[in-house]
């Protein structure tokens, strides 16, 4: 039988199920149905948060994908929970069929005591007449290793004012033959428990230009987009006040060298098209838009995403993927160079933005962890086509958090981001961090503002807790404009506050920044600008 040009050049497809990412477990090829992933069932998963603020139960999210092809009757959950002293088994009744493409339900569990806790779940179902059960999840060769839930004595360290958030996640509009994240209201309340006040939705901008119910094919009058953005303004009034859920969308673009990066828009209201890498057709590599491009079409706040992460050469051969050069990142208004790890890209980008500010760009950094609805541990194809490797303390939602000063002001949407635009944040792993500085003229400056003056009075506040360790370093530094960045005071170790003041001499515009590390965690913040008045 003669084989079609279109079949031949399946081999994107083939290349991205054997090798990349995610299990999607339900796609197979034409000419390569084999596959150790694929069984006739939903996808079944359970979930917890990595940690858990005080006071509040463990929340078990247990999720169903593709019921609609594969329909089952839910039986019962048993959630086992266990420390080196005690154990807790609570048992779920469902008795439900299952039928939709989409489907999920949080179950409280209350621990007996702080600490941490091993997580094991058992799920029961029928799939016609037969009865199947599952632990932690149903797929084949994932290792059903017990979650890890730190039930904390201590909420995430803050001040008043001050709110936690995750500024890159993919939902479940966030779905292809290859990936899939979590909805956005099991994702609020996992964000609730976490101690989060926001998070932002980065769905891929092409996923969010497909048709309903196929991910191969566009749909130019974008369902999902639409769709999406009615469930976020849903949510945020539904939740006035306490939380809030940030519009965004994750676009595919070219670098300066036509490779293709990832821009992530917040506070979007006009879609911005990026097809090139969403493996929907072979040698599909062209861009609809530039890095320039895209940030002309930003409506609120443009952030480069991981703009130094190491790209795999099998990304690059099949997506023509690329990284953002210091050029690229000069247009970006802020770069998220904490994505999910403490890793050389994090460092790499911490260095490009070193040195864009001595060059005196204005520019922020943010944190995210680019998480495909993984709360606990991340999913990924391991050994090709036969078995799946799940990763713990990698890219769990929640982990690199970003901390926004709000004031007084109410936790919304437009209050967020007008606080991120401005700079007004900290990027974090465990301590948070503050600095304001005052001028002669008695002016009190936060993070992301400048002051004038010449002779400053600098104060910066630092809270750890038990969860995150002790504070083992301080490190407070000045970087002159065009000229070099020196580290002007250390001190450490502290306990788990500390409050350094220091006077400041501003001979040339510059900027002031700090950096505090903890036994288990680590905090950066954004400048404070200083213009010099003459003598």
């Amino acid at each position: 039988m003669a084989v079609s040009l279109p079949d031949l050049l399946d081999l994107q497809k083939i290349i991205t199920s054997l090798f990349l990412l995610y299990p999607e477990i339900h796609y197979r090829l034409k000419y390569f149905p084999f596959s150790r992933y694929y069984r006739d069932h939903p996808e079944i998963i359970t979930d917890a948060p990595f940690r858990v603020e005080p006071g509040k139960p463990i929340p078990i999210l247990l999720l169903l994908k593709d019921a609609d092809q594969f329909p089952v009757f839910m039986e019962s959950l048993r959630i086992v929970l266990s420390s080196p002293t005690t154990e807790t088994i609570q048992d779920f009744s469902l008795d439900e069929e299952i039928t939709a493409k989409w489907w999920s339900r949080i179950f409280y569990v209350e621990p007996p005591h702080r600490g941490a806790w091993s997580v094991k779940t058992q799920i029961h179902y029928r799939r016609g007449s037969a009865h199947h059960s599952a632990e932690i999840d149903n797929f084949v060769n994932s290792t059903k290793k017990p979650m890890t839930v730190l039930c904390s004595s201590e909420s995430l360290p803050h001040q008043d004012g001050w709110i936690y958030g995750d500024l890159h996640f993919h939902s479940n509009y966030t779905s292809d033959q290859i990936e899939f994240g979590a909805p956005l209201e099991a994702t609020l309340e996992m964000s609730k428990a976490i101690g989060l006040k926001f998070f932002a939705v980065t769905d891929h901008s092409y996923d969010l230009d497909d048709e309903e119910h196929n991910y191969l094919k566009n749909d130019p009058s974008l369902p999902k987009w639409s769709r999406q953005h009615t469930e976020i303004h849903q949510l945020n009034a539904r939740h006035e006040n306490n939380f809030a859920i940030l519009a965004g969308e994750e676009v595919s673009c070219a670098n300066e060298s036509g490779r293709i990066v990832h821009y992530l828009l917040l506070g979007q209201k006009k879609f911005v098209f990026g097809s090139a890498d969403g493996a929907e057709r072979w040698l599909h590599y062209d861009s609809e838009n530039t890095i320039r491009e895209v940030s002309d079409r930003s409506e609120t706040l443009a952030i480069a995403a991981h703009p130094k992460d190491q790209v795999p050469l099998i990304y690059k051969i099949c997506f023509n993927r690329g990284a953002w050069s210091d050029e690229d990142c000069r247009i970006a208004s802020g770069l998220q160079i904490l994505n999910g790890v403490d890793n050389v890209s994090f460092y790499e980008g911490l260095a490009t933005w070193k040195k864009l500010l001595l060059e005196g760009k204005r520019i922020f950094i943010y944190a995210g962890n680019d998480a495909h609805g993984n709360f606990n541990r991340y999913r990924q194809i391991s050994r090709p086509m036969l078995t799946i490797l799940d990763v713990e303390n990698y890219q769990q939602f929640g982990w690199a958090r970003t901390a926004v000063n709000l004031g007084s002001r109410a936790i919304t949407q437009e209050n967020i981001l007008s606080a991120l635009k401005m700079g007004n944040c900290v990027i974090t792993t465990g301590p948070w961090g503050n600095i304001t500085i005052t001028n002669e003229n008695s002016g009190l400056f936060q993070i992301g503002e400048t002051t004038r003056g010449k002779k400053l009075s600098l104060t910066l506040e630092s809270r750890s807790s038990e969860e995150f360790g002790r504070i083992t370093s301080i490190q407070l530094f000045q970087g002159k404009i065009a000229d070099k960045e020196n580290l002007i005071l250390e001190t450490g170790p502290h306990e788990y506050d500390a409050e350094i003041k220091a006077d400041i001499i501003a001979s040339s515009p510059s900027y002031i920044r700090a950096e505090i590390r903890s036994e288990r965690g680590f905090c950066y913040t954004n400048p404070i600008w200083i213009t010099p008045t003459p003598p």
